[in-house]
């Protein structure tokens, strides 16, 4: 079947991501700073996507309350007159669902819950992956794959965890109990 790329708004230029992660609880909180530079003057709307499994509990642009509109998977988000060419930074706060399974976001993709199993009680943790369409059930952004953008994570986990990014370690710092993990990409 013939399909074309969704039209997009905007060049996302870079993408920072920070999650905390209550694996007790099976779920997570947390911000997509969306550096976005418009393709067109005069939109009043951009368009992102966030996994209908995510709770958007705030958005902001360029620092100041936005106010949003939902249709399954797409966030619309109002925004003061684009200018092309002229950068701003959309910035969603949000909370995942509990999830009793091992799946997140339908389940075949997006954030996955590691299981214990008897033989090893102490395995436990998470994994990602975006293939195609499935960032969106952990971070809130474009998420189709017609643009290319740089990226970091901070990943706030138990202080004993490992966690592994894409790109290079820049940093790891731990407090208390918990450690936060920045990988840039």
């Amino acid at each position: 079947t013939f399909q074309l790329a969704p039209n997009r708004p905007f060049d996302m230029q870079h993408l920072v991501v920070r999650l905390d992660v209550d694996h007790t609880n099976r779920v997570f909180t947390g911000t997509s700073a969306n550096l976005v530079s418009p393709l067109r003057s005069g939109l009043t709307e951009l368009k992102l996507h966030a996994g209908e499994k995510l709770q958007i509990l705030a958005m902001t642009v360029d620092a100041k309350a936005a106010t949003f509109r939902r249709s399954g998977s797409d966030i619309f988000v109002k925004v003061v007159p684009t200018v092309v060419g002229k950068p701003m930074t959309i910035t969603a706060k949000y909370a995942s669902e509990k999830v009793s399974g091992a799946g997140f976001g339908g389940g075949e993709g997006g954030w996955h819950w590691i299981r214990t199993d008897e033989k090893d009680p102490t395995r436990v943790g998470f994994w990602t992956q975006g293939e195609t369409l499935y960032n969106r059930n952990w971070a809130v952004t474009w998420d189709y794959p017609n643009d290319f953008a740089t990226s970091e994570t901070y990943t706030t986990v138990p202080k004993d965890w490992t966690v592994v990014g894409n790109g290079v370690l820049a940093d790891e710092a731990i407090v208390g109990a918990r450690k936060t993990v920045h990988w840039n990409g």
